[in-house]
């Protein structure tokens, strides 16, 4: 259980406190609004939303309760556990310059878990992308997203919407979304058929 607060509706006054009603009659008895004429709009609103009246106590209480998406997504530590080097894996991630969905076939070398800057925790992802000859380095800080299937799979990764013809010489096409528009990676998944078998989703994702 979470905190509980207390509305405590006296004349013009909206009163959000962690005391009981009783302390809050004692406190605030000797201190209403002369202005009896003036009608706040926010308590008035507040009023007809809780159905409540001057006087009238109404208690809350806040369960801490994380989103579906904070459930469902791992840490960085349990994507660590998961991996194992030189194994063939297919990522998707939103890439940093572009803004737009980027996905490799690559072999895995390493991954661990480092500080990086001013975060305790980072993954640096080592790999060899597929007729590459050499390793690369990648480094997701703790609120970048990024999903991962086992074997290396077809992702569509394409940005474009529907071409338009404005003239007989000109055709326009945009990008389905904006840049960093975490959607680009909910359709690379809808488009595999598969499961991911890593998929790092946090709730505070920047992409």
């Amino acid at each position: 259980m979470g905190n509980q607060l207390s509305f405590f509706v006296d004349d013009d006054e909206l009163l959000i406190t962690e005391e009981k009603v009783a302390q809050v009659n004692e406190k605030y008895k000797d201190e209403k609004a002369t202005h009896e004429e003036y009608l706040n709009p926010f308590i008035e609103a507040n009023l007809r939303f809780f159905g409540i009246s001057s006087g009238e106590q109404l208690e809350l209480d806040f369960l801490n309760i994380l989103t579906i998406q904070e459930e469902e997504s791992m840490n960085l530590k349990d994507v660590v556990k998961k991996l194992e080097a030189s194994r063939k894996y297919t990522l998707l991630m939103i890439d940093d310059l572009t803004g737009f969905p980027y996905a490799v076939h690559l072999t895995l070398v390493s991954a661990s878990i480092e500080q990086y800057a001013q975060h305790s925790e980072a993954l640096y992802f080592t790999y060899r992308a597929k007729h590459r000859r050499s390793d690369s380095l990648l480094v997701f800080l703790p609120n970048k997203s990024f999903v991962i299937w086992e074997g290396h799979i077809d992702v569509d990764t394409n940005m474009w919407g529907a071409a338009k013809q404005v003239s007989p010489q000109i055709t326009v096409a945009r990008s389905k979304y904006g840049k960093f528009d975490k959607r680009y990676i909910d359709n690379g998944v809808e488009s595999s058929g598969q499961e991911p078998y890593v998929s790092y989703r946090p709730a505070n994702a920047i992409a």
